[in-house]
């Protein structure tokens, strides 16, 4: 009888803590994958507004435009709910 490994991915892994966002400082795109949101979640992220600055082949997020992002994305979600 073949069994899972113990460390496979899944729901039961916790995601990794995100640190204080500095609003004064620019994160490299790809730092956000780093904080627990997968490709398509920041896809989504983009798509619906958040605004990334192109350095070249490189996308960073300002922490500014990142916190206040997730600031109204709360609210949508807190009015959206009955």
């Amino acid at each position: 009888m073949r069994t899972r490994p113990s460390n496979t991915a899944g729901p039961h892994r916790p995601a990794p803590p995100c640190p204080p966002i500095n609003p004064a400082l620019f994160y490299p795109i790809r730092r956000l994958g780093d904080w627990g949101w997968g490709a398509r979640s920041v896809a989504a992220m983009q798509r619906a507004g958040l605004p990334v600055v192109r350095y070249s082949k490189w996308k960073f997020v300002s922490g500014k435009a990142l916190v206040e992002f997730l600031e109204r994305a709360a609210v949508e979600t807190k009015e959206g709910t009955p």
